[in-house]
């Protein structure tokens, strides 16, 4: 079977450790479970597919505690080069820190270089057929090479993952020990869909896809409907600024979106009770000379447990435009005087929240 070797650099700082310990590692655990979750919010909304059927195409893959499922066929190895930590705070954009609430971590730091081997045990069949009788193929090697830059692509690893933190960047590829001379990360919208349309489970007509370049909005959007499951509705590339200043920028328009929107903002983006996941997640890919560019990806929102079906915690939609379009305003370097979605933001409401911590 085929082997790669992705050479990667960090590019934003990576808060990655296991439980109770303080010193950061780059964790096999932690990549797969991206490689896994990445998988399903690209393959979520697959057409005449239940979500228990989902559920046993994703663990045939990537394993389960099923004794008739087994092991994962994707295996995930590791080579770092020597890590010098320093310490970063996770939320960064606040200028006045507060002992125990937001003090600096050790980090894995921006420039760190390793080494990712990927390889898969053997070709993964699904027991169900398409419409057409043919047998689908859950994963080959292709799909798991783009599955692996798509993942680079649309989100961090470790935490705050989803807002920026632990985004990577990868600078080239092996493949059984030979390097790809004609691999380059994606860079547009056009080489984006076609990485997406490569991880696809085939239920579709070869040349079709599931996902197209809204040209007027200036997106990847999804041209299937929701079906309950986080799938991905739309990917966002904007343009570039310095690596710092969009990271301070994601956490102040969390804030004052939270700020002016309170219930609004919990129930849409997962800041409430009970928690989930946001359904909007920041990387940083490489823009021109040392500048980065911010993308966006935006999930389908689902609220957990009885709160799905409450017409009272429906999302509020505009607050994902407001969240995109505050990453696209100028970068201002305090909240007070940020400019978000056109519009001041309410800087007595903000101060009053603040106050209260």
């Amino acid at each position: 079977m085929t082997h790669y070797t992705f050479h990667c650099k960090v590019l934003t700082h990576m808060f990655m450790n296991r439980i109770k310990v303080a010193k950061p590692e780059l964790r096999t655990d932690s990549f797969k479970g991206i490689l896994r979750r990445t998988w399903r919010q690209v393959n979520g909304h697959l057409p005449g597919v239940a979500s228990q059927q989902l559920e046993k195409m994703e663990s045939t893959i990537f394993g389960g505690s099923d004794q008739k499922v087994g092991r994962s066929k994707v295996v995930v190895e590791i080579e770092a080069d020597p890590i010098d930590f320093q310490n970063y705070s996770l939320l960064s954009h606040r200028k006045v820190r507060k002992e125990g609430r937001d003090s600096p971590a050790l980090s894995i730091p921006p420039g760190t270089t390793f080494r990712l081997h990927l390889k898969l045990l053997k070709l993964v069949h699904c027991d169900q057929k398409d419409e057409k009788g043919r047998e689908l193929v859950l994963m080959d090697e292709k799909r798991l090479f783009n599955l692996f830059v798509l993942a680079t692509f649309i989100s961090g690893f470790g935490k705050r993952g989803r807002r920026g933190y632990g985004s990577i960047n990868i600078t080239k590829v092996l493949e059984n020990g030979q390097e790809l001379d004609d691999f380059n990360p994606p860079d547009s919208y056009e080489a984006l869909l076609d990485v997406i349309d490569s991880v696809f489970v085939e239920t579709k007509e070869p040349g079709q896809s599931f996902y197209n370049i809204d040209d007027q909005e200036g997106c990847i959007r999804s041209r299937l409907k929701t079906k309950r499951r986080p799938n991905i509705e739309s990917i966002h590339i904007l343009e570039p600024k310095k690596r710092r200043h969009i990271i301070d920028q994601i956490g102040m328009v969390s804030s004052m979106l939270l700020a002016d929107h309170g219930q609004n903002y919990q129930r849409t983006l997962g800041a409430g009770k009970p928690r989930f996941a946001s359904p909007l997640m920041v990387s940083l890919i490489p823009g021109p000379g040392d500048l980065y560019r911010p993308v966006v990806a935006k999930l389908a929102t689902i609220p957990p447990g009885k709160r799905r079906d409450n017409p009272d915690a429906n999302p509020k939609q505009t607050l994902f435009e407001e969240f995109i379009n505050g990453l696209k305003a100028p970068y201002k370097k305090t909240e007070a005087d940020y400019i978000k979605a056109g519009k001041t933001i309410n800087k007595s409401q903000w101060q009053n929240r603040h106050r209260k911590r």
